[in-house]
């Protein structure tokens, strides 16, 4: 049902385009020219949607509710914490930083060599960074839930990002690619 409710639904039902969907959300766009009554159709589109989805849970008896509720939990609570942000790699510095200030636009272009790169599943990284090696990442990686970066160009990786990597249950991870692993700088391509 959610993916019906998500995309297709609003669309065939209500011809509404649904730009972005997760598992719990749903994206629409507008501009400065959306009228009052577009708004308003939006949101009588949405209440008939909820009124089918509580006309089609209504009458499920109370197996069928438990199970509903227990999904709606997994949607809900229970997720894995947002990693903290670690520090930038001294590379991606300027002197006298801190390590939360960094030079992304540095590490995002020396990425392009891929001489300077590598690639790790996250269980072989978490490994390396058990053993006490500083992983450091390439590009943003943006888990969608939540939509915002875990990791951006520079950053050194912490187990905490790794361990929440492993954790995710979603499908859609923006600069990462399972297959191919996480995409770090080779240890050679940093000075130490």
């Amino acid at each position: 049902y959610q993916r019906r409710v998500h995309g297709q639904w609003l669309m065939d039902m209500c011809d509404i385009q649904v730009n972005k969907t997760s598992r719990n959300s749903v994206l629409f766009q507008t501009n400065i020219g959306t009228t009052f009554s577009s708004v308003a159709y939006l949101m009588q589109s949405l209440q008939r949607c909820a009124h089918v989805f509580d006309e089609e849970h209504g009458g499920t008896g109370a197996v069928h509710s438990r199970l509903f509720q227990v999904k709606v939990d997994a949607l809900t609570k229970n997720h894995p914490k947002l990693p903290d942000f670690t520090a930038f790699h001294p590379h991606f510095t300027h002197k006298g930083s801190l390590g939360n200030e960094g030079d992304i636009r540095k590490a995002f272009y020396m990425a392009y060599d891929e001489d300077k790169v590598e690639y790790l599943s996250v269980a072989a990284a978490r490994e390396r960074v058990k053993q006490g090696s500083i992983l450091t990442g390439t590009t943003f990686v943006i888990p969608y839930p939540p939509g915002f970066p875990i990791i951006v160009p520079g950053q050194i990786i912490s187990d905490g990002i790794l361990e929440f990597m492993q954790k995710l249950d979603v499908r859609e991870i923006h600069g990462f690619d399972s297959r191919q692993g996480l995409r770090i700088f080779a240890s050679s391509a940093l000075p130490h």
